[in-house]
């Protein structure tokens, strides 16, 4: 069972670097978890700032949110390592790429981080074999459903946001 941990914390560490150092490969390929999509009726070529995206973001209890373009068309969002000491923070479930359509429309993407599902699985996996408590794999799985909800809540906005800033930049 050692072994299963050592695994789980080298990926944690590998994803750490490719999500820290913005690595598009990364952010771009993965297992869709979330899909939405924002209809954008002005043609345009690029999204907005990603600077600019970032500060317009409301503020919340919760840490705060990186933006990052890997091309004009496709930004990585993800949440940052540190927001201060009164921010709420969490495992992330999923990494967010914000994509500009060939329709014109805005659409974000969270696919799953490695992590959440190898220590998600592991700990489903012990407790259908008995090796942990049935009632800590149900509350984990309860503690992973309200972080997708959270951070499904969060990047919907951003996707909106974008959105909104493109239309005020047409107008």
């Amino acid at each position: 069972m050692a072994y299963v941990f050592a695994v789980l914390i080298l990926v944690a560490g590998l994803e750490l670097l490719l999500s820290g150092t913005w690595n598009s490969a990364y952010f771009r390929f993965g297992v869709p978890l979330f899909r939405y999509s924002v209809e954008h009726r002005v043609p345009v070529t690029r999204l907005p700032d990603a600077s600019g995206l970032m500060s317009a973001l409301p503020k919340s209890g919760y840490v705060p949110l990186r933006v990052h373009e890997l091309d004009p068309v496709t930004y990585a969002v993800r949440e940052a390592f540190w927001g201060g000491m009164s921010k709420i923070y969490y495992t992330a479930i999923m990494r967010w790429v914000l994509e500009l359509s060939a329709d014109g429309s805005i659409r974000i993407v969270g696919k799953a981080n490695w992590f959440a599902l190898g220590f998600t699985g592991s700990v489903a996996a012990m407790g259908l074999t008995g090796l942990a408590d049935v009632g800590f794999s149900i509350i984990l799985i309860g503690l992973v459903v309200f972080i997708y909800s959270v951070q499904a809540h969060r990047f919907r906005k951003v996707a909106e946001i974008a959105c909104a800033q493109l239309r005020k930049q047409a107008a």
